[in-house]
């Protein structure tokens, strides 16, 4: 039987007596009711047990390619990523122990910790660069730049069918009408690829507070369902966007140092940061709309309003960037 399409409607009780069959066999015993959530994209239930409170998670086929992402970066690149107790790739499940506070719970991260943060996922990075065909087999969608036009008429596509989509037709064919910069930019990202410079590696693709434990004083990144295959540094878009507040109330974090911290993971500790390389990461960063955009395609069903609004914002927030780019020239 394949991995359903929607879980709203599917019962969690396999993946609990999965679950509770495989802590057995580690010695762990549940100790209490679980709690289950429902939703389109995932089954969550928390469940105590005598070692303390595990997630079970089953994700719908579109994000099922979580398990087998999280048994790789959690091998990979332990000390960023909660390692899980079970998985099951093929079916999409797998358990995790708890992973504490959230870094959001302690309120607006400062600059300080969204360092620690970035440079940490650059390190994670980094650490799978030479996982390509290991990230591509966890079934991650391809993003990569040369992906990125194709990516981009089927955003505009679903945009045209979701009725709740707050765009006219007159935006759309202004956003269309875009498709021609896309491919450039597209290309000029692809080049850091296929030139050997920068490797394609995994971008989260929903990089926020929520999504990252404290854990011990350490952070580890969580909810990988979004995850794609892509240029490293589009992971910055959301990330920077949230740290400086521009899509919220502003922070009064300046995202030049966040930026600046990060690409310096990938220059060296004592080399200077290319001009090509900010350049990369400030289109990146812009890039990142569609990135965003292309993962809610996933979404099974239709979006309604509230999730059409953001869905939205996608491709606004792209179309502004496409008018103001402010790119730095290189050579």
């Amino acid at each position: 039987m394949g991995i359903p399409e929607r879980m709203n409607d599917v019962s969690a009780q396999p993946l609990i007596d999965w679950a509770i069959a495989g802590l057995a066999e580690q010695g762990i015993t549940a100790d209490g009711a679980p709690e289950v959530r429902n939703r389109d994209w995932s089954i969550v239930v928390r469940q105590p047990t005598d070692r303390g409170v595990v997630w079970l998670k089953a994700s719908a086929r579109g994000f099922a390619a979580e398990a087998g992402l999280l048994v790789l970066l959690g091998a990979a690149a332990p000390e960023h990523v909660l390692q899980p107790l079970l998985a099951d790739p093929d079916r999409g499940w797998f358990v995790t122990p708890d992973g504490g506070p959230v870094l959001s719970d302690s309120g607006a991260a400062g600059s300080g910790q969204w360092i620690s943060l970035l440079t940490g996922y650059a390190d994670l990075q980094r650490a799978v660069a030479d996982e390509v065909d290991a990230l591509r087999a966890t079934g991650l969608p391809d993003m990569s730049p040369a992906t990125l036009p194709a990516w981009w008429e089927k955003v505009l596509d679903r945009a045209a069918e979701e009725p709740d989509v707050p765009l006219g037709l007159a935006d759309l064919d202004a956003l269309r009408g875009l498709g021609g910069q896309v491919a450039a930019w597209a290309a000029e990202l692809d080049e850091d690829i296929t030139s050997g410079r920068l490797p394609l590696s995994v971008d989260h693709n929903d990089l926020h507070t929520d999504n990252v434990f404290v854990t011990g004083g350490e952070l580890r990144i969580f909810d990988w369902g979004d995850a794609a295959l892509a240029h490293p540094f589009t992971c910055l878009g959301l990330a920077l966007r949230t740290a400086t507040g521009i899509e919220d109330v502003p922070t009064g974090i300046d995202d030049g140092p966040l930026r600046a911290a990060y690409l310096q993971r990938w220059a060296g500790p004592d080399a200077e940061v290319p001009t090509w390389m900010q350049r990369s990461c400030l289109l990146a960063e812009g890039m990142s709309y569609l990135s965003l955009a292309a993962s809610w395609l996933r979404l099974p069903g239709g979006f309604g309003p509230e999730f059409a609004g953001y869905f939205a914002s996608f491709l606004t927030g792209f179309r502004d960037f496409a008018a103001d780019p402010q790119l730095p020239t290189t050579g």
